[in-house]
């Protein structure tokens, strides 16, 4: 993260910029003493003097590739001691409820004594009835209109959502919604307008319309009852999101699952053979036109540190077997097979080729048994990842090729 940048600022909020220092450590947002967090990916970086509009694409972004993971951390809220905290639960459920259904309306029925409109043959025979003929006859009719308006209710889920909008700015674009009430109107009139949400919420029997005033009394109240949690919607499993992408950006889909070496298990008294598990997946891109296949691991290492954090032994043999499983694929065997570890970071350059590693000596090596290290633009990955609709192959096929494979 750049040093000089601690934080950005977004529709007049807040986020400080937490440096992100090792694998496991939290990517995303979190509130901490009603203080706006974000910590960006390894890698990332924030340029200077950029407009609202670059912020708000960049935590938008930070959002998305967050839910490229197999496990979010989304907290319930931090108890202070005044009883309140910024309710981001609450946010995302009124915002999603608003795009699904729409505004709370409810279509109120009104009675008046007119000739005009639709009889309520009920409410009117309660009125005097004249005789005539030995049959009764009613000159006051009650007549029935419906009237569509907007509620109380429906104001303070407008003002629920507009709060929402300027809190979860990262989520998206979106328009706020003409308001009548506004924070001081709220503020002032706080038990007023909660007294009129619990009458609406014993009045209805429907859960989800329930669900919407639990969450608007939350947001007006400024208050979650959760303690001993920090808020915060993001995760420390970041490295699934590094593999997705690279994943989309260079490899294969169809047929992958040819590619990756089992054991199989021979077992009395028939010794009939029985596959194992394959080895965990990796990225595998195919170069048709060069003859290449390259087997791509994804490693979210942190490489700003003094000692830079390389993939571990077993790692580095465990792509020599994929090389020599795949080397050794009949369809393949005129294919040259290359291994690289790619790893995040803050570098101009798209790809950058820093080294290898080997398990034998540099000269017997064969061409899978040296394994590439390469650095990957953190940013240039994100955004290519949002960019495009096929693989980005060609790019990392010119990037490799422009290395001196030594």
């Amino acid at each position: 993260m750049n040093n000089d940048i601690k934080a950005i600022t977004i529709n007049g909020i807040s986020y400080i910029i937490d440096k992100t220092w090792e694998e496991n450590s939290f990517v995303g947002i979190k509130v901490i003493d009603k203080q706006f967090h974000v910590s960006f990916p390894l890698g990332y970086k924030i340029e200077e003097n950029k407009d609202e509009a670059y912020f708000k694409k960049v935590l938008q972004d930070l959002y998305k590739t967050v839910t490229l993971t197999k496990k979010i951390e989304m907290n319930c809220g931090l108890y202070n001691n005044d009883n309140s905290s910024i309710p981001i639960n609450a946010y995302l459920w009124i915002l999603s409820d608003y795009f699904c259904n729409g505004l709370y309306k409810y279509n109120e029925k009104k009675y008046a004594n007119e000739l005009n409109g639709k009889i309520n043959w009920k409410k009117t025979f309660k009125n005097i009835a004249y005789i005539s003929n030995k049959k009764p006859v009613y000159l006051n009719f009650v007549i029935e209109k419906n009237k569509n308006e907007t509620s109380v209710i429906t104001e303070l889920q407008i003002y629920c959502i507009n709060k929402a909008i300027d809190n979860l700015i990262f989520l998206g674009n979106y328009k706020k919604i003409r308001a009548i009430l506004k924070d001081e109107d709220v503020i002032n009139n706080k038990d007023y307008y909660l007294n009129i949400i619990k009458k609406e919420y014993n009045n209805t029997n429907n859960d989800k319309k329930q669900m919407l005033l639990s969450n608007m009394t939350d947001i007006i109240t400024n208050t979650i009852n959760y303690s001993g949690k920090i808020m915060s919607y993001g995760t420390i499993h970041y490295q699934y999101a590094w593999e997705n992408m690279i994943d989309k950006l260079f490899g294969i889909q169809d047929g992958i699952d040819e590619f990756y070496p089992s054991a199989t298990w021979y077992i009395k008294p028939d010794y009939k053979g029985i596959k194992s598990s394959n080895l965990r997946e990796d990225t595998i891109a195919i170069s048709e036109k060069e003859k290449k296949i390259y087997i791509i691991d994804s490693k979210y290492y942190n490489n700003d540190s003094r000692e830079f954090n390389f993939p571990a032994t077993s790692s580095v043999q465990k792509q020599i077997t994929y090389g020599e499983h795949i080397k050794n694929m009949e369809n393949y065997r005129d294919y040259s097979v290359y291994n690289i570890f790619v790893v995040p970071a803050k570098i101009d350059e798209y790809v950058k080729y820093i080294g290898y590693s080997t398990m034998k000596e540099t000269e017997k090596c064969k061409e899978y048994e040296k394994i590439y290290l390469c650095l990957m633009n953190t940013n240039e990955v994100i955004d290519k990842f949002f960019q495009i609709s096929s693989t980005d192959l060609e790019s990392l096929v010119n990037a490799i090729d422009d290395i001196k494979m030594h």
